[in-house]
């Protein structure tokens, strides 16, 4: 009995302790249930406090659905030439090397040529041969026609020696054809420069045998230029309808910047940029078209380096978006979003969603139906404790940039 008597308070204890956490729950579950149903419907719920609250507002500023995308591509050259020798021979020389500068024309690499000219030489004697023939068809000719006057030459004769002069002038035009033909040969064993550049490859090497189907030197001009660019189909229709686009293209040489729009650049001269051509035929595997635009003759751009262009796509005024800046929004528990606008001194919450982000400041639109006023007075920060229907006053207001 005496145990029994001294445990009685604890269990009282013990007792009190269970319906104070109950109590606690309770109250933690009803808050979260009313916190729960005044994001669902503001409407319903009412300020404690008549109290009014200062605020900042500012005023929104209508968004566009203007894109700003950006590409990057590659700078290639317009000309450029994997270069082949025109005849089979043994390379006697190769008088350039990677790097080297080279002007149109210019000589680059020379086959063994002496059998090649060894035969033009037996066709130049041919020529000579041919000529002394056909001087001599004509000695005789010109004997027959005078033996004629006095008749005592037989006319079959005549026309014989006659027939014999048009062969032997038939037989030097050959000739004189197979020398041209030759000396064409003998020139094929030099190769030069197609178009003035510099030379990228050097694919083979003195004492090589080379042929026509083999590349032996690649060769190309950095004084013409162009960026191709790769852009995903779902544009086609939109660069296809522009003729005058904003293109920025940026170099990652120097970091230098070009602008059509504004005509600044950032550590480069002044360039004027459009876009060349838009080929619109897709790629099968990578969904792509090709956008070509032709770059200045300056060291900023190299053929084969990286390159951006970002381009503006047309500006369509949208009246359900607006830019405010990111402290303006609030966010909820369940991801949703939300800001303030102030109307005859009272919030009105607007549930939006996110559409763009620029730095600090976002567009947003409404969600669902719900219809954003763009010219408003929103409240621009400290939105985190604010509730739908509370009383306001303005502090502040400004505009967004």
């Amino acid at each position: 009995m005496l145990i029994a008597s001294n445990l009685e308070p604890y269990a009282r204890i013990s007792t009190v302790v269970k319906l104070c956490s109950l109590l606690v729950l309770t109250l933690c579950l009803l808050s979260a249930s009313l916190f729960a149903q005044a994001e669902a419907n503001p409407a319903s719920v009412k300020t404690t406090s008549e109290a009014s609250v200062p605020v900042t507002t500012i005023k929104a500023m209508p968004a566009s659905n203007a894109q700003e995308v950006s590409f990057s591509g590659s700078v290639e050259a317009i000309q450029h030439a994997d270069l082949a020798v025109q005849q089979a021979g043994l390379i006697a020389e190769i008088l350039v090397d990677v790097g080297t500068e080279v002007q149109k024309g210019q000589a680059l690499l020379t086959l063994d040529s002496r059998q090649a000219r060894y035969e033009l030489a037996e066709l130049e004697a041919a020529v000579t041969s041919a000529k002394a023939s056909l001087s001599e068809a004509e000695r005789q000719y010109q004997e027959a026609s005078a033996l004629a006057e006095t008749k005592v030459i037989a006319t079959s004769l005549i026309a014989e020696r006659k027939s014999a002069v048009a062969v032997a002038n038939a037989e030097l035009q050959q000739a004189e054809a197979s020398v041209a033909a030759q000396q064409v040969v003998v020139a094929q064993h030099t190769l030069v420069a197609p178009f003035s550049g510099v030379i990228t490859e050097r694919n083979t090497d003195t004492g090589e045998w080379a042929a026509p189907q083999t590349s032996v030197l690649k060769l190309l001009s950095n004084h013409a230029l162009r960026l191709r660019i790769a852009v995903p189909q779902h544009y086609l229709p939109v660069f296809t309808e522009q003729t005058n686009m904003t293109v920025l293209v940026s170099s990652e040489l120097s970091g230098s910047t070009l602008d059509i729009k504004t005509k600044t650049s950032a550590n480069a001269p002044q360039f004027e940029l459009a876009v060349s051509k838009i080929v619109p035929s897709l790629n099968a595997t990578t969904r792509t078209f090709p956008v070509l635009i032709d770059l200045p003759d300056h060291a900023a751009f190299v053929s084969g380096m990286s390159a951006t262009a970002r381009f503006t796509l047309p500006e369509i005024s949208s009246p359900t978006t607006i830019w405010l800046p990111r402290s303006a929004l609030k966010s909820h528990p369940d991801g949703g979003t939300s800001i303030f606008q102030v109307k005859q001194g009272k919030l009105e919450r607007h549930l939006v969603e996110v559409v763009n982000v620029d730095d600090d400041r976002v567009a947003i639109k409404g969600v669902a139906s719900n219809e954003i006023p763009v010219h408003g007075d929103y409240v621009a920060q400290g939105v985190e404790l604010l509730q739908h229907g509370q009383r306001v006053h303005v502090r502040d207001n400004g505009v967004t940039n």
